[in-house]
């Protein structure tokens, strides 16, 4: 049977040199300077379109209403998948994630089948793919793939449509709640919508979406006064180094301003996220028109996934005031 095992050995987040070098390039081209610039317009429609339909006097779940469809189209967009299958890829997600996420045997099995639905899914629209539009990556992948196996490219989709959209919505989502349960930040960034670049890199600190990750040694490697064998399987605890107080200063505060800010919410190296400028750009866009529609908001309810991994929410309700 499948399992995410299996399935997600052809991610190239989970690839050594030289395989990881082609594989990353194919799937680079919707990401570069340029190409992310050309989506600012359909990300600017999107979040004003998301957020008159969302924002209303009083009691919003905005978690199902915005942080999760905006990046969901966003990444419908690069690759060419229809918007209408929203909610399959939300259940997709959830799934997918508590797989990666426990690693039980029981959610592996059943990561396992969500695996095997996506790959016939993409499967589907790889055999359709000179009818997608001419700009999308799967049909451009499909006219010229670059090196890659008939396995590299339907798994390569699977990562960026899961990848593509559970960071960048748990991004928008933390910085809304931050937002929420700080007011006078939320107030200063109303006064200096400038300060928004720093608030972002500041959201990817303090509630890092991504908290962890694992690595193989390949061979003995010292860390310290240790020596980690080689074999031995290393977890990185990003959300912990981020809090480091060697690094930063006061890292329990919250601080739109803070410009000394060398967080590692993309990792570093060989697999820093292939989105980080995507992301980033999807943040800005969205909390900048937040701030510009809305003349207050409270926390009201939220609630957090169990996960280890991942720092995520599964409800965010806020008391809004609209201006």
């Amino acid at each position: 049977p499948s399992t995410p095992e299996k399935n997600i050995t052809p991610w190239m987040l989970f690839m050594d040199q030289p395989r990881h070098d082609v594989v990353r390039k194919a799937f680079s081209l919707p990401f570069t300077p340029k190409a992310v610039a050309a989506l600012e317009p359909f990300i600017l429609d999107r979040t004003h379109k998301l957020l008159r339909k969302a924002i209303k006097c009083g009691d919003v779940e905005l978690l199902r209403s915005f942080s999760y469809p905006l990046p969901v189209m966003v990444i419908a967009e690069i690759l060419g998948v229809p918007e209408q299958d929203m909610d399959l890829f939300y259940d997709w997600s959830i799934q997918l994630t508590m797989a990666l996420d426990a690693a039980t045997p029981e959610g592996l099995q059943s990561g396992g089948k969500v695996v095997e639905s996506m790959t016939e899914y993409f499967a589907g629209l790889i055999a359709r793919a000179d009818t997608l539009p001419e700009h999308c990556l799967i049909r451009m992948l499909h006219r010229d793939p670059m090196q890659l196996t008939a396995a590299e490219l339907n798994s390569g989709f699977i990562f960026l449509l899961w990848s593509g959209h559970e960071t960048t919505k748990n991004l928008i989502s933390n910085g809304i709640q931050l937002l929420a349960e700080h007011p006078q930040s939320f107030a200063a960034l109303k006064r200096n919508p400038d300060l928004i670049t720093t608030a972002v890199e500041e959201i990817l600190r303090y509630d890092t979406p991504v908290q962890k990750i694992s690595r193989w040694t390949h061979e003995d490697e010292s860390f310290g006064e240790y020596t980690v064998p080689a074999g031995t399987m290393i977890t990185v605890l990003i959300g912990a180094a981020n809090q480091d107080a060697a690094v930063f200063k006061n890292p329990e505060r919250f601080d739109i301003e803070r410009v000394d800010n060398r967080h590692l919410a993309f990792g570093l190296g060989l697999h820093h996220c292939l989105g980080s400028m995507l992301a980033r750009m999807e943040a800005r866009i969205a909390l900048k028109a937040f701030l510009t529609m809305v003349k207050e908001v409270r926390p009201l309810r939220h609630r957090w996934r169990t996960y280890s991994a991942f720092r995520s929410l599964d409800e965010l309700a806020v008391e809004i005031i609209p201006e």
